[in-house]
């Protein structure tokens, strides 16, 4: 059973309860203990000073209360030594955390006793590494009260495995109540945990006056080099490192240490190294040591030096591994759109260059390279002699002159400064630095949150079912997933979940999170009016486009600020930086509001995730259409997790093209593992999570491709895994169509709530003329023909333009949505400008809605058994 801690409880040793004055009868469980209980050393007769419990006050204890459990699951959630927070919320005056620990051994560290029986003492190596992070801790400036716990720790690997112990941190609120402030005493800390572990020299332990010292005495502790090394040696730990470096000292030898996912550690040959402000530990060279001298070690080196921990419970995580396999994907796709290049042709009067290219994949010409450019808006390209896609500068950079109809080969670029120099053969690349940018920021969240303890539970099955009671959904864990079929009210369900979790406890902190803007502007507005306005709702913004979208600006950074620093009598030009939004406004405003709304992949999400800062609860909309490296953000800095999106719709960008990937991965992985230079490449730590060194050429990946392959529709995989629910009810389609989408894509008919205010007769254009909602057209004298490689259907495109013509001038909202650009280009060609953003692909239109759709389908395919009869919907999602 978890363990509970809140304001008013009580153990045999106290009688005080919360609020002063109101006393109750001492609770029977023994793992409960009163986190405001005296010390032992404090007269009886001392109160708080402040005995005026009224409204603000307790506002203000459960406003800390919330800001301590927080921090606790943060510091968890990084990998130190803290006792994992389920939830924490209030509860009239009181105020609850509850603690995943069971059978736990508490251990007051003003006293060095133990509160009840049952001590389950560490070994010394668990001790020693226990010191070590609160040596890390006491770098953090940490602030207030702790309790110590004894848990059980799997420490096993696949070859070694080891039940042991771990020394943990509890959270208590006696320094809430008291209204104090005051550092934590990690040292004091120390010595109870060493006192406990070795109480022999408990009066040693007293002398010492910092935990460096009390490492120095701790002894017993023994290490493995290799099968033949005997004799004394030092640990050498450099804190100050990032990540932490460790190393082992053998007389004047220097080795590296670094941990192995697999259970092992490896040691370099002999280096130089000029040690400051670094821990030593003294310690034994055994040969042969057993597992409780060894594997604490490595899981902590793992933790320290930012791995990937794949073990847990002696159980091997593959999890890790298909998160690190879709990045190796992703990254693997982006590199394929490289192209060599040989010069033809090189004018230095002109400043323009002829070039022969052939894409790394042989999937692409100029003439893809150039429509590509046009589609994306970024003509430039860059030209040097590194293979890698992302490595370019500024002076690479040249713009695209011209494409040859007689060779799709050749391409002509012109120098944007002067005459430039170019190389005979090299590489080119799109010069894009949003796209860029946009993967490096993948790479960086999925390294470190695949190292983050929320994320790594999402595959271990460690979720703790919380109560339901009040709560919409059928359960309430760790990670959720609701599928919301087209008009089943996602945008409504995400706000009344979030309405939900305020009213239960008004001093939660959300993220709101989605992959696009547009989604995630619609879904904060929607928050925004749905909320009382005593909770703020700040959106973050990142694009240079951010000024023109239609945000509600109660919602920005700016006016939360603004709002507080002018009770506090701040003037606003100290809120201005040269041109733009001090950062600590911004970041002013993410800390204080209740609802934090930013894009999966905003820059500001990789801040959160490198700060620290964490949330009680995210909801990510749009999940079914993302990958892992667009929702391990929110997921990673997150205590619980709702996933918001539709499997059955459209899958994620290129889905096919990255999935054909997987394989070149995991080959460069295995081929360039022994190469020094390749040991930081993600194809590298992907065959590390795999395989051990020794086994590589025996691997087959053919299961962890289909597993890769997987997990690159995550939505889809944690709604099944987690019997995820489904919305049923139907608001905005008429029941015609609901009912035919219901039966053929979500076995049964959603139940139909819409209500048609405008009969059939009464509807403008073509539906009113055939008094119908639905209406299928012939147009049978139209013949498909191609427009910059796209279909298109001229004699269609002019029936669709058309009626979008007559819709609109009778005020209603209609788009028309095709498959093809070719046919978006041809319909727009019928348009006046102003009607151009009517126009959409069926992938570009996924998630929004109109009251008149238009769908001009283009072709009738005419083979036969075959699958490519259906050409774009052999995907029954786009249909």
């Amino acid at each position: 059973m978890p363990l509970q801690i809140s304001l008013q409880q009580n153990t045999s040793l106290v009688s005080q309860s919360w609020p002063p004055g109101k006393h109750r009868k001492g609770i029977s469980k023994p793992q409960y203990f009163n986190p405001f209980a005296k010390k032992a050393t404090r007269k009886s007769t001392e109160e708080p000073k402040n005995h005026s419990m009224n409204i603000e006050n307790v506002k203000f204890l459960h406003h800390k209360c919330a800001m301590k459990a927080r921090l606790c699951w943060s510091l968890w959630n990084q990998g130190y030594p803290f006792a994992s927070i389920i939830d924490h919320k209030p509860n009239g005056d009181d105020y609850t955390l509850t603690l995943d620990l069971d059978e736990v051994c508490l251990i007051d560290p003003s006293q060095g006793s133990v509160l009840f029986e049952g001590k389950k003492p560490v070994t010394e190596t668990e001790l020693a590494i226990f010191l070590v992070d609160l040596l890390r801790l006491q770098k953090l400036n940490i602030h207030g009260q702790f309790k110590l716990a004894v848990i059980d720790e799997n420490y096993g690997f696949s070859r070694m495995k080891y039940m042991g112990k771990r020394l943990v941190l509890v959270p208590i609120l006696e320094d809430i109540f008291l209204l104090q402030d005051q550092m934590t005493d990690f040292l004091a800390i120390a010595r109870t945990a060493a006192k406990i572990t070795l109480p022999s020299k408990a009066r040693s332990f007293a002398a010492c006056n910092s935990i460096e010292s009390i490492l120095q005495r701790i002894g017993g502790l023994r290490i493995r080099k290799d099968k033949s090394t005997t004799g004394h040696a030092n640990m050498i730990i450099n804190l100050n490192d990032t990540p932490i470096t460790t190393y082992l000292q053998i007389g004047k030898g220097i080795h590296a240490i670094t941990a192995n996912p697999n259970g092992y550690m490896m040691f370099s040959q002999p280096i130089t190294r000029d040690f400051q402000n670094f821990i030593s530990i003294p310690l034994t060279l055994d040969p042969f040591p057993d597992g409780q001298h060894v594997n604490p070690w490595i899981e902590r080196f793992l933790c320290w030096q930012e791995i990937p921990k794949i073990w847990k419970n002696g159980v091997k995580n593959e999890g890790i591994r298909d998160t690190i396999g879709t990045l190796a994907a992703e990254l693997r796709f982006a590199e394929n759109a490289c192209y060599e290049y040989r010069i033809e042709d090189h004018n230095l009067d002109t400043g323009t260059a002829t070039l022969r290219i052939e894409r790394r994949d042989g999937d692409g010409n100029a003439h893809d390279l150039w429509e590509a450019a046009v589609r994306n808006r970024e003509m430039n390209v860059a030209l040097n002699t590194d293979p890698s896609v992302f490595n370019w500068k500024q002076e690479d950079e040249w713009v695209l002159e011209r494409i040859h109809d007689k060779d799709p080969f050749l391409l002509t670029v012109r120098a944007l400064r002067g005459k430039a120099k170019l190389s005979d053969k090299g590489y080119l690349k799109t010069a894009s630095v949003p796209q860029r940018a946009l993967m490096i920021r993948k790479e960086k969240l999925i390294r470190k949150g695949i190292t983050c303890g929320s994320y790594e539970g999402i595959f271990h099955n460690h979720s703790h079912q919380l109560p339901t009671e009040n709560w919409r959904l059928s359960k309430r864990s760790t990670i959720m997933a609701v599928q919301g079929p087209p008009g089943t009210g996602k945008t409504w369900t995400a706000c009344q979940v979030i309405n939900d979790i305020l009213e239960e406890n008004p001093y939660a902190r959300i993220l709101v999170s989605a992959k696009e803007h547009l989604a995630l502007d619609h879904l904060t507005n929607r928050i925004r009016d749905s909320l009382d306005s005593s909770f703020d709702v700040v959106r973050i913004c990142n694009t240079e486009s951010d000024t023109l979208r239609e945000i509600d600006e109660r919602a920005l950074p700016k006016k939360i600020a603004e709002r507080m620093l002018n009770d506090l009598a701040i003037p606003k030009k100290t809120m201005k930086e040269v041109g733009q939004l001090a950062t600590w406004v911004e970041e002013l405003a993410i800390r204080s509001a209740s609802v934090v709304c930013t894009t999966t992949l905003d820059k500001t999400m990789e801040s959160l995730q490198q700060s620290g800062i964490s949330f009680d609860f995210a909801i990510i909309e749009e999940a079914g259409k993302s990958y892992p490296s667009e929702l391990i953000g929110p997921l990673s800095i997150s205590r619980q997790s709702l996933l918001i999106g539709d499997h059955l719709q459209l899958p994620p960008f290129e889905l096919s093209s990255i999935s054909k990937t997987i394989a070149d991965c995991f080959q460069i992985g295995i081929a360039s593992w022994p190469e020094r230079d390749s040991r930081d490449t993600v194809e590298r730590l992907l065959v590390e999570q795999s395989v051990p060194f020794r086994e590589r050429n025996e691997f087959s990946s053919t299961q962890s491709i289909k597993q890769v392959e997987k997990w690159l529709q995550p939505f889809q995989s944690i709604h099944m895994k987690t019997t995820g629910d489904t919305l049923r009810h139907q608001w905005r389609m008429f029941s015609t169509l609901s009912n035919a989408i219901g039966e053929i894509f979500y076995d049964k008919p959603f139940e139909h709530k819409k209500v048609n205010t405008i009969s059939e007769n009464q509807l403008p254009g073509i539906f009113g003329e055939y008094q119908n909602r639905l209406l299928m057209v012939d147009a049978h004298s139209g013949s498909e023909g191609k427009h910059n490689k796209s279909f298109s259907n001229k004699h269609e495109a002019k029936i669709a333009a058309s009626n979008l013509l007559k819709l609109h001038k009778s005020g209603a909202e209609a788009i028309i949505i095709t498959p093809y650009k070719g046919q978006v280009a041809e319909i727009k060609s019928l348009l006046p400008d102003e009607h151009h953003s009517k126009v959409r692909t069926v992938d570009g239109f996924q998630g929004k809605e109109a009251d008149f759709i238009i769908l001009s389908l283009v072709r009738n395919n005419k083979r036969t058994g075959s699958a490519r009869r259906w050409g774009f919907f052999r995907d029954p999602r786009r249909i």
